[in-house]
């Protein structure tokens, strides 16, 4: 998965950050907030993350305003040249999906499809230019 995304003031609150570092990943947060007595700010959205980067794997984030000491704790690699990543995962996998801040959106094939709305800024060939 590429995640593309701003953060110019960092990655969620300072609550969730010092949480999400202080676990180290999804089996030690298990071992440390199964317990109901055990409760944290900003707990449930830190079981949210865990539980969706178990399922997704390799997480890849390019984001001009975080580090790669930032992004560390949080299990995912930083990249730097967002086109030329992409181009490496389309030779390896030739379908792609994006999500925009509205509704999910399905998988997009790259080399195109009748079902794509050309009015929806998302629903284009994932071989364009980004």
């Amino acid at each position: 998965m590429v995640l593309v995304c701003g953060c110019a003031l960092g990655i969620g609150s300072e609550t969730y950050a010092e949480l999400v570092s202080a676990c180290g990943g999804p089996e030690d947060f298990a071992c440390k907030y199964s317990d109901p007595g055990n409760f944290a700010m900003d707990q449930w959205a830190v079981q949210s993350y865990f539980q969706a980067l178990s399922r997704i794997g390799r997480v890849l984030v390019y984001s001009p305003a975080l580090t790669d000491d930032q992004l560390k704790p949080f299990g995912v690699q930083k990249i730097h040249h967002l086109q030329e990543e992409v181009d490496k995962l389309l030779l390896r996998s030739p379908t792609c999906g994006c999500r925009t801040p509205g509704a999910l959106r399905g998988g997009v094939n790259r080399l195109g499809s009748e079902e794509l709305d050309p009015h929806d800024p998302c629903s284009s060939t994932c071989d364009e230019t980004l």
